[in-house]
């Protein structure tokens, strides 16, 4: 709790910073006069360093390196609701105002900051990826997943078209949903045990319905096709390939290779591995009536992945 008030405290001093670096620039906080004064102005310093320190503000909601390192501790401190709420509703809110601002007021830069998201991008990936490698307790996993998880979705913004727009919001989508599965099905199987990867051995054995929704949440995660991870891996590919970014695509490519090992050493826990010790798994009606509407909800966005061509910033 005080490493997340301290970091959650600086970080948001840079991001007040930032803004005032704005006003200092443009002389109003409004999108209409901060674009306006771009047009005619993108030499100055200010607004260099004001994108430098707004980006650090919000890259700390993000989880974007080198931001990142409180997720994994304030994951498994706090309960689990909290812990899918930081995951999710937090991190969505950030990503949301950081697109408008690269598609607003700061589209007239856009080329510029592009190489800077593009490094974010690619070190968040491989920090995401590496560190959930190693971990044994699930709110940790799924801390390093989520950093993973942003990388991927700072790629949408270095495609300056409607197509990084769309794929961004059908990405929060799908991630949202499968996320909030997965936490909640933890959450139901951890009431008597701790939340380790031992906790999940015999998963199959005890409840299928648990098994094949953490199967489901996490392969959509990994974006294992039909599933709706895959449908928006691939539109945020397409939007970063329309600015000719085949390395930072391939290199997302390589990663989503490790993500995929980590995500099966969850399921060969649920599927394959035998309790140490036999012990007694209740759902009741009601959360199994919350996890079948995620699970379809994770269905139904692999099946209907022209959403996002119906959907507008």
């Amino acid at each position: 709790a005080i490493k997340y008030i301290l970091m959650g405290s600086v970080a948001t001093a840079f991001e007040l910073c930032g803004f005032s670096y704005l006003y200092g620039f443009a002389g109003h906080l409004t999108f209409p006069e901060i674009t306006s004064a771009l047009q005619t102005n993108q030499a100055s310093p200010l607004i260099w360093i004001s994108v430098l320190f707004i980006i650090s503000g919000i890259g700390f909601k993000m989880t974007l390196f080198p931001f990142h390192l409180w997720a994994p501790d304030v994951y498994e401190g706090a309960p689990t609701p909290v812990t899918a709420i930081l995951s999710v509703t937090s991190k969505s809110i950030a990503i949301a105002f950081l697109t408008v601002l690269v598609f607003g007021p700061l589209n007239a830069i856009h080329k510029e900051i592009v190489p800077f998201l593009a490094l974010l991008a690619g070190i968040t990936l491989l920090a995401g990826n590496l560190g959930a490698l190693s971990q044994s307790k699930l709110r940790r996993f799924m801390a390093f997943s989520s950093i993973s998880q942003a990388g991927y979705i700072l790629i949408a913004l270095l495609g300056n078209s409607p197509e990084g727009k769309y794929a961004i919001i059908y990405y929060l989508f799908l991630y949202t949903f499968s996320n909030y599965l997965a936490f909640f099905i933890f959450s139901t199987i951890s009431k008597n045990q701790s939340e380790t990867f031992i906790s999940l051995n015999g998963l199959s054995e005890k409840s299928k319905f648990l098994a094949i929704a953490l199967l489901i949440a996490l392969m959509s995660l990994a974006g294992i096709p039909p599933l709706a991870g895959f449908f928006g891996k691939l539109q945020i590919f397409t939007a970063a390939a329309e600015n000719k970014h085949y390395f930072l695509i391939l290199f997302a490519v390589l990663n989503n290779v490790l993500a995929l090992y980590y995500y099966i050493q969850v399921l060969k826990s649920a599927w394959i591995d035998k309790p140490a010790k036999e012990i007694i798994l209740s759902v009741s009606a009601k959360q199994k009536a919350i996890i079948l509407i995620l699970t379809l909800s994770v269905l139904l966005l692999g099946f209907l992945p022209f959403l996002s061509n119906n959907l507008s910033i």
